[in-house]
């Protein structure tokens, strides 16, 4: 038997009712979802950020966010900024629990931004994510108000006596709760005892608020739905290439100049390098020899020097330059003062070890080591551009990461540990000098835990010193160790408690300075003096 085409009609009707039921009720479930995420966010930046006395809460953020946001996520597509950003968050999660700063702190917040972003489906290039950052809570403000607006139109759709399921069922149940309460005196002595604790409770919980600290989770619910909610912007298309056609013969007024310019330069520098060579090199240095002028500001002009070259270069390979039939001229010449760059960086590289060398490691020397990579790469960014014909938009977001990771990796890494690690083998090996950077640089708790092996020094003026040094700091460690434990979990710092825990295994050294500060003080001071005609 054939179906009526009225049958046909109210089957589709059903179906299509079916399937848009089954996709509200989805898109009700995936939202819920989402604003679940939201408060769990919220709460965890309470704890982590406006309640918080250390790094330790923020670490917990770093690692529950994006926990939260993949979770409340509508739709995700796997891209391999997702993963980098991710080990990225986990790597600061746990520098920050260790020993913590406030620049890591605030690249790790960024980096939930950028893993949010990741997951739109966006590349986190450091200008968009700063948009993308100031746009969220207007997105968030438009999504709750449109969200709001919409549940009600559908709420009017629904019908009307549709809530009684719920309201009659939690009414009826109430009601009967009461009567059975008070039919039973031992058991309305009992509830009204815990009601009683729970709203004293929810009163000094209430009573601990603050207009700020509402703010604070408003701003956050907005900046978090945000990141849940926003649909890919309308960035500009990066134009990755340059279409050149190679039957044109159109020239371009700035070849000439650019070509002059790129044989000067290349001249200029291999004439440099050879007096760099010549002076520098293979080279035994007198007493009082002007480290600081050519190791120290000398190393910092080198690295303008590279900064500045990748600069010209790459103003100078855009626009017409790149369609000149006699681009291939050019091209050479980049690459013969590419060549000069690079073995100027060596010589920058050298520069730093002198000074390394002459009295030690510190962390301004680290930033240095830190800078110059970064230089280098952005020169490679340049000569790949020039290479692959990318554009200067594609270059300034290379460029932009490249800063981004080199200050992150700076932050992340113990420098501390590295730097007086290095300078007690090099006093352990006779050469004392390093002691200097001891005495007139901030030591972290980290840093501390690298000069218990100095307590074995030959000299005793160092040995002294450091055996001073390292009471003072237990008793200080001590004193932070138990005003975190104080002010809660959230001010954990595992390099302060392992300090702690290292240094009282080492008390027989120095048990009779513990009781005379006065003479300890002293021998620090004498060690201090001593050390300085290293500076």
């Amino acid at each position: 038997m054939i179906p009526q085409s009225s049958e046909i009609d109210c089957v589709v009707e059903a179906t299509l009712a079916s399937d848009h039921d089954a996709r509200q009720t989805q898109s009700s479930a995936a939202t819920m979802r989402s604003l679940i995420a939201v408060l769990g966010l919220v709460i965890f930046a309470d704890v982590a950020l406006y309640s918080n006395h250390g790094y330790a809460g923020v670490a917990l953020l770093l690692m529950a966010a994006p926990c939260l946001l993949v979770a409340g996520a509508t739709s995700i597509k796997l891209s391999p900024s997702i993963g980098v950003v991710a080990v990225a968050l986990v790597l600061a999660a746990l520098r920050l629990v260790w020993q913590g700063n406030f620049g890591l702190a605030a690249i790790g917040l960024m980096l939930i931004a950028a893993f949010a972003m990741s997951l739109r489906s966006l590349t986190p290039y450091l200008v968009d994510l700063a948009r993308f950052i100031m746009v969220a809570p207007y997105v968030g403000v438009k999504t709750l108000v449109v969200s709001s607006i919409h549940g009600r139109a559908t709420a009017r759709e629904a019908s009307t006596f549709q809530w009684l399921s719920v309201v009659l069922p939690v009414l009826a149940t109430s009601i009967f709760a009461t009567i059975f309460v008070y039919a039973n005196p031992d058991l309305r002595s009992m509830i009204s005892g815990r009601i009683s604790l729970v709203w004293d409770d929810v009163y000094r919980w209430l009573d601990g608020f603050s207009v700020g600290q509402i703010i604070f989770w408003l701003f956050v619910s907005l900046l978090a739905t945000g990141f849940m909610f926003s649909n890919p912007m309308p960035y500009p298309v990066l134009k990755e290439s340059v279409k050149r056609d190679s039957s044109s013969t159109s020239r371009s007024t700035l070849f000439a100049p650019i070509r002059n310019m790129l044989i000067s330069v290349t001249a200029l520098f291999a004439i440099y390098l050879a007096f760099e060579f010549y002076t520098l090199w293979y080279r035994e240095f007198p007493q009082g020899f002007y480290y600081a002028g050519y190791a120290h500001a000398g190393a910092a002009w080198l690295t303008v020097a590279l900064a500045l070259s990748t600069l010209v270069m790459s103003f100078a390979f855009q626009g017409d330059v790149l369609t000149d039939p006699r681009i291939g001229t050019l091209r050479r010449w980049a690459w013969v003062w590419s060549c000069l760059n690079l073995v100027l960086a060596i010589a920058v590289y050298h520069r730093l070890s002198i000074y390394i060398d002459f009295n030690g490691m510190t962390r301004m020397r680290t930033i240095g080591l830190f800078g110059v990579t970064c230089v280098v790469v952005g020169f490679i960014w340049v000569i790949l551009k020039i290479k692959r014909e990318r554009s200067f938009v594609w270059l300034i977001h290379r460029h932009s990461w490249t800063l981004a990771a080199t200050v992150f990796l700076y932050l992340l890494t113990p420098v501390d540990v590295l730097v007086h690690s290095y300078n007690v083998q090099r006093i352990l090996a006779g050469h004392l000098a390093p002691a200097v950077q001891i005495t007139e640089h901030p030591l972290s708790d980290e840093g501390v835990l690298m000069l218990a092996p100095l307590l074995d020094c030959e000299d005793e003026l160092i040995r002294e010193g450091i055996r001073s040094l390292l009471a003072i700091r237990q008793d200080e460690a001590t004193a932070a160790v138990e005003e975190a434990t104080s002010q809660g979990w959230t001010s954990f710092q595992g390099s302060t408690q392992t300090l702690k825990n290292h240094l009282d295994s080492l008390d027989p050294f120095w048990t009779r300075l513990k009781s005379d500060s006065a003479a300890r003080e002293q021998r620090y001071k004498e060690f201090k003096a001593y050390a300085f005609q290293w500076y």
